[in-house]
């Protein structure tokens, strides 16, 4: 028989990137740091305050000033350089005494804002949270945490920057999330302006900044080539947009730059909101929203979505409550969508056409200076299967809580909520991983997720089955109450970077006989792709081939250059200690391949892993003299005895003997499992009972059941009695196959028919109740002897025959629901309509008893 080689892959995330990209540097050393993300703070105070009092005079001269870092990886190491003093030549090797060093365990570096001690590696989850109340004008001999300073690290971080002018407090707020060098662009285009309609902007102005020296900026607020400002910024350096700027309104640079939009309602008391723009060359053609409208009415979420383009774009639109269309305009048009109470939306455009969207809450154009807030909407390619919330206090001082985190899954799912992102809740995922709470949700359910201890920082949300989700922060116009301490801020939660891995093999030598065997070399490829907003940092991948595989020396390379073999230990690069990947950028991937020989029959195999993430490639090699392999295949108790049914509802579980994979290590083999009728497929893993056995079984049961697990591969098999189930495996290596089939029990009939009293006398009827247990029926009887003199059936013309055998002479008609009569031995169905009984004379005695 043809035999073929078998590969184990996870399943890869069918997103359409942006920019795949990769960073090839040198391996990290031990005791080495390699910094793989750095910020600039944005969104200088001074200028924070030029723009609030353009909005509204009198907010004072005091910028409450808060900045927020999320440690997403543990051993992170953050390098905090503070602008006031002029900026680290190389931030890695900092020589400036104010320059912090945030997890390298040495307290004389700085110790983080929260710790007595400066830890080595600071922990996933650790919030540093910055605040300080900025004096203006800015005096740069006063060292604060605020806008323009540089932070780096070797994992990814999650910053978000808000402030409110003191004494109006946090009515009066904004925030936004930070973007990284990495995200920065060279052509961004404000998708709204001072030329819409609501009042809320009546102010639009932008913040641009710099990462380099010598960045030359064009700024046309008009979007026509108008009225352009040509000017040059610094490393660390910001420029405010006081106002006047349009939709289409364009921000070109000679190198990259980050920029924000702030827009205000002029004269109202307090209207304002922040949102963080994304280059042109990141928008794209599909966006999700989490945020609904208010279950008041009055306070709507508006989604604003612009057409880059000259020509008219199609929108497709589904939510909760329905699915439609519209149109964007061509030529800076702008097209308004209120979103539906309790539900998300998801908007794509027909054609593929890409465009921009940015979403206003609680900012209408009659009422909307209580609660408003706004928010980027993140591209559907950028949407991972996690979040971490960067900046998410429920008040300003903690007491109350009235900003949750929004959450929309693309799909049915279940959220995992781990409040303060520690891994270490009270309950622990199918991986071991411990959270503190599950929500079943809907696809496009709009879901608000508040933490008990009242501050939203730091939470992570996350799907197990690949589900991906889409999040905001920010207030809640049910909840909060139009005043300080409540917060009138919000922000986009940036999708965290969740690691797919793919892995593949191909037989690049084929030594006889055709097919795998001994003396085959096989070509494998692992590729790690990252599909969030946020780079991959200091990934370290691990790859443990079977001992039946010897590494062909010189075959491993890495993005296409040749990775050096060890030194020490085996020659294999990949294996453990493993390898260090510095760095994977958004929406990039990086692959291996290297290649094995096969050295001798039994399972050959390769765990990938990268820090928790594991795929496992196996393949069966038989040996020299090995002959086709016997399957047998049945469904069994939990003790592998064979079984015909099940009742509905209980657990079923299969039982099969495979000779070809025995092992010194349990293997698992994975079967489907179907109910013919109801369509459902459930996915089931047998696994072998013990070392080096041939029989393998789902010790665990897969659940079944007549109302829920409609959805395949959902862990529950939808039946319902009378259905069919069937499995079936089919060997990688030689092809043989096997089936088996069950059935779902029907349920016996057991119910019984009572004869009752209708107050017509001599006639009675059937009745699903026991009159005798029942008050209110009159004179009952349990059972009656038809023709008995004491019976409450009257039987008419009965007659005799001399010989003494029973003659039927006449018919006993019922008119009763479906029943079934017992005549003597024999049972006789009764139905809706009037239907003849024969009688006959000496075998009269008759219980009438219900059927299902």
């Amino acid at each position: 028989m043809n035999r073929h080689l078998r590969c184990v892959l996870a399943a890869c995330c069918p997103f359409r990137t942006l920019a795949a990209m990769s960073l090839l540097l040198t391996p990290i050393m031990a005791g080495a740091v390699t910094l793989v993300q750095d910020f600039y703070l944005p969104m200088p105070e001074a200028q924070i305050n030029t723009a609030n009092n353009s909005i509204i005079t009198g907010t004072g001269t005091t910028i409450a000033s808060t900045f927020s870092i999320v440690v997403t990886g543990p051993g992170t190491v953050i390098y905090y350089d503070q602008w006031e003093d002029g900026y680290e030549t190389d931030l890695s090797n900092p020589s400036q005494s104010t320059t912090q060093i945030w997890g390298d365990g040495n307290d004389a570096h700085g110790i983080p804002p929260g710790f007595t001690h400066n830890p080595l590696g600071l922990p996933a989850g650790t919030v540093i949270t910055l605040t300080n109340n900025v004096l203006l004008p800015r005096n740069p001999s006063q060292i604060y945490w605020d806008a323009r300073d540089h932070v780096a690290a070797n994992k990814a971080l999650v910053i978000s920057r808000a402030a409110w002018p003191i004494p109006t407090g946090p009515v009066f707020a904004g925030a936004v999330g930070v973007l990284s060098t990495l995200d920065y662009g060279t052509n961004y285009v404000c998708p709204v302006g001072q030329d819409l309609t609501p009042n809320l902007f009546k102010y639009v102005g932008l913040f641009v900044m710099a990462a380099q020296n010598n960045t030359s900026i064009t700024i046309d607020p008009n979007g026509t080539g108008v009225g352009t400002t040509n000017i040059v910024l610094n490393q660390g350096e910001s420029y405010l947009v006081n106002g006047g700027v349009k939709k289409g309104g364009k921000v070109t640079s000679t190198k990259p730059i980050q920029a924000d939009v702030i827009i205000g309602h002029v004269g109202a008391s307090f209207a304002s909101d922040w949102f963080t723009l994304y280059p042109v060359e990141s928008w794209d053609n599909t966006y999700y929203t989490p945020v609904s409208s208010a279950a008041s009415g009055s306070q709507p979420a508006l989604v604003y979505l612009y057409n880059p383009s000259a020509s008219t774009i199609t929108i497709n639109y589904a939510t909760q409550v329905g699915n439609g269309s519209f149109l964007i305009p061509g030529t800076n048009g702008v097209y308004t969508f209120q979103m539906p109470i309790g539900s998300g939306a998801s908007f794509t455009s027909v054609g593929g056409s890409n465009f921009f969207a940015v979403c206003t809450v609680a900012a209408n154009n009659s009422a909307d200076t209580s609660y408003n807030w706004g928010f980027t909407l993140v591209p559907k390619s950028a949407l991972t299967t996690e979040a971490t919330v960067g900046w998410g206090p429920g008040s300003a001082d903690g007491t109350v809580n009235g900003s949750p985190v929004w959450v929309t899954a693309l799909a049915g799912t279940t959220l995992y909520v781990d409040f303060k992102g520690d891994h270490s809740g009270p309950l622990t995922n199918s991986l071991g991983d411990r959270y503190d709470t599950n929500i079943n949700v809907a696809a496009l359910q709009s879901l608000r997720i508040y933490d008990p201890s009242k501050n939203q920082t730091g939470m992570r949300i996350y799907t197990m089955d690949g589900v991906l989700l889409t999040a905001a922060w920010g207030e809640d116009p049910d909840v909060a109450q139009p005043g300080n301490p409540y917060i009138d801020a919000g922000t986009t939660v940036l999708p965290f970077p969740v690691p797919t891995l793919k892995k593949s093999a191909v037989i690049v030598t084929d030594a006889p006989p055709t097919g795998l065997s001994i003396g085959d070399t096989i070509a494998y490829t692992v590729a790690i792709d990252n599909k969030g907003l946020l780079p991959l940092g200091n990934t370290v991948i691990i790859d443990a081939p079977t001992t039946n595989l010897l590494y062909v020396t010189n075959s491993t390379y890495w993005n296409g250059s040749l990775i050096p073999d060890s030194s020490s230990g085996t020659a294999f690069p990949l294996d453990a200690p493993g390898f260090t990947i510095p760095v994977i950028l958004s929406r990039g991937t990086s692959t291996f391949t290297y290649q094995c020989k096969v050295t001798s029959g039994g399972a050959v195999s390769n765990s990938v892993n990268i820090g928790g993430t594991a795929i496992f490639s196996m393949a069966a090699i038989p040996p020299a003299s090995a002959t086709p392999a016997t399957v047998s295949l049945n469904f069994s108790d939990t003790n592998g005895i064979s079984q015909s049914s099940y009742l509905a509802g209980s657990k079923i579980y299969v039982n099969m003997t495979n000779s070809v994979f025995t092992s010194n290590t349990l293997q698992t083999i994975a079967v489907s499992v179907t109910d013919t009728n109801t369509g459902d497929t459930e996915k089931i893993n047998l696994v072998q009972v013990a070392t080096n056995s041939t029989v393998f079984r789902n010790v665990g049961g897969l659940s079944s059941s007549v109302s829920s697990g409609l959805n395949p591969q959902d862990g529950t098999l939808y039946v319902m009695p009378g259905d069919t189930l069937w499995v079936s495996y089919t060997d990688p290596i030689y092809q043989d196959g096997a089936t088996n089939t069950a059935t779902i029990q029907v349920p016996t009939p057991n119910k019984q028919l009572y004869l009752v009293a209708n107050g017509v006398a001599g006639t009675q009827r059937l009745s699903r109740v026991n009159p005798a247990a029942t008050a209110g029926h009159g004179v009952t009887y349990n059972s009656v002897d038809i023709g008995n003199a004491g019976g409450a059936i009257a039987v008419d013309a009965l007659s005799t025959n001399t010989s003494g055998n029973s003659v039927m002479v006449n018919s006993l008609t019922f008119g009763i629901s479906p029943a079934r009569v017992r005549i003597g031995s024999c049972w006789l169905p009764l139905v809706s309509e009037p239907w003849p009984i024969p009688v006959r004379r000496k075998r009269t005695a008759a219980r009438l008893v219900m059927g299902e």
